[in-house]
């Protein structure tokens, strides 16, 4: 992996700060809630965000860019899995622990399901009482803990393809998986679970995310306006709706989008411009959307029996968010802190290690004294 960041270690003002990116998290995650909030029937007119579903794909998108966009030229493959551990594994057995004694979950409940989910390879059993069994959301955590898996690999992989040879295999791959979705999907409610949650089916959303955060490390600064995307967007779910695609279609349809969104919105960010994306409570809206994802669906099936409309929809998304805010300052922050690379375990662990030859040197001395 240090190699391959070394060939695309060009640009020297890539680290910078991507708060739209950051902001643009929290506006997914939203989109996700809605999609549950038509789900679950709490308030009908939100089934108008029936294509909600597609914000997982724009996670996909957003990891693949950002992970090479933050890659470093030193790093090997443990560091970086261990940065991912600590970024996500902690809130998420948190919330997979409270998803054991709350009343309700969204399908199914069993200690076949918990194992899947404790190793994170619930989302490679395309079965709707294993791949949403206790905290339903957390299937997207499986794909993302494949995708780390092989991160590594594939970055070194898209190096040394060069440009033209890189737009066209993720172009090739993304097709692909396109139309397995789509085949999946028309064959049945099963090959639909499959389509959805599938991580190789799910992978080249990631690789396009990738790829685009690999030319962008390398300079490339697109002009594009995000209006444009946006605009794009808005017109492609109304044709969605239109069509009446069934769930997961969407997904690849919005991919290519998600990714103009993201590039235009990191050049912004690249050039130093404001905006109400940048404002600090959207950021930190951001920074907390990771763990309102992991909470919202099981907040809103919980809530559920005792209020619908949208009086329940508001305190779902205001109880969502309190949860949010605690798993994020009690176990995300301080886990990250002491998990990560350098972090506290690590520097305990360098401070008894530098104390050992004093210790023995101590030991000695009383041998000889006594």
């Amino acid at each position: 992996m240090a190699s391959a960041r070394q060939a695309v270690d060009r640009h020297p003002g890539r680290r910078g700060s991507l708060d739209r990116l950051t902001s643009l998290r929290a506006l997914a995650a939203l989109a996700v809630f809605a999609f549950h909030v038509g789900q679950y029937n709490v308030w009908y007119p939100a089934k108008l965000a029936g294509f909600g579903y597609a914000g997982v794909a724009f996670f996909f998108t957003l990891s693949g860019f950002v992970l090479v966009w933050s890659a470093r030229p030193d790093d090997k493959a443990g560091r970086f899995f261990q940065r991912r551990f600590a970024r996500i594994y902690p809130s998420y057995l948190a919330v997979l622990l409270v998803a054991c004694v709350v009343p309700h979950v969204a399908v199914y409940r069993g200690a076949d399901a918990g194992i899947l989910s404790v190793t994170l390879t619930q989302a490679w059993v395309p079965l709707d009482r294993f791949a949403f069994g206790l905290n339903g959301v957390s299937w997207s955590l499986s794909c993302e803990a494949a995708f780390y898996a092989v991160f590594p690999l594939l970055l070194a992989w898209m190096v040394g393809l060069g440009r033209r040879r890189l737009v066209g295999s993720v172009l090739g791959a993304y097709v692909i998986g396109a139309v397995v979705v789509v085949a999946a999907t028309v064959y049945g409610p099963g090959g639909a679970t499959l389509a959805l949650v599938n991580p190789l089916i799910r992978l080249p959303e990631f690789m396009l995310g990738m790829a685009a955060g690999l030319a962008f490390a390398e300079g490339w600064r697109p002009r594009i306006d995000v209006r444009l995307p946006v605009a794009i967007l808005v017109l492609l779910y109304l044709a969605g709706g239109l069509l009446h695609l069934p769930k997961p279609m969407m997904d690849p349809v919005l991919a290519p989008v998600f990714v103009a969104i993201v590039v235009a919105s990191a050049g912004s960010d690249a050039a130093g411009t404001r905006s109400w994306l940048t404002s600090r409570a959207l950021v930190y809206a951001g920074e907390v959307s990771f763990c309102f994802y992991l909470v919202h669906e099981l907040v809103i099936i919980n809530v559920a029996p005792y209020l619908s409309g949208p009086a329940a929809m508001a305190v779902d998304l205001v109880a969502a968010a309190l949860l949010a805010a605690v798993v994020h300052h009690l176990v995300e922050l301080p886990c990250q802190r002491w998990l990560r690379p350098g972090g506290g375990l690590e520097e305990r662990a360098r401070m008894i290690r530098s104390t050992r030859p004093q210790l023995a040197h101590a030991g000695n001395s009383g041998e000889a004294r006594g």
